[in-house]
């Protein structure tokens, strides 16, 4: 069970990299993705786009990886919390501004991210 629990938090925090390295190396790619579907607007907007998105994933990975070298499994609810409240978003936007098949991917996968790392925060045992 411990091995399972840490390979579902690390498939998250592999997948925080990959998206944040994405964000960062060519947001123009990530912003015409379904999950977020914006159109940059110049360098402004691919700047915020490395800003916003990328640092958020390069973020909350640095946090997981550094849970998992310090074996804090606790600091994983910091990762849950962030997912959940950007699922809620996607969730409130279903109800407010109406239904798209596009948004219901990353919203799976936000939700997945969340119980994983909720899973993870609370029942991987610190080693000592």
């Amino acid at each position: 069970m411990q091995y399972f629990l840490k390979f579902i938090a690390a498939s998250v925090v592999i997948g925080f990299i990959l998206l944040g390295l994405v964000a960062y190396l060519n947001p123009a790619r990530i912003l015409a993705d379904n999950a977020f579907s914006w159109a940059p607007d110049g360098v402004a907007g691919l700047s915020g786009a490395r800003a916003v998105i990328g640092g958020h994933f390069i973020g909350l990975a640095a946090v997981g990886v550094y849970a998992f070298i310090k074996a804090e499994y606790r600091l994983f609810y910091v990762i849950a919390i962030s997912e959940f409240c950007i699922a809620m978003g996607r969730v409130i936007s279903l109800g407010v501004d109406g239904y798209d098949a596009r948004v219901l991917m990353p919203l799976g996968i936000e939700l997945y991210a969340a119980g994983a790392m909720f899973c993870a925060a609370k029942f991987l045992k610190n080693p000592a």
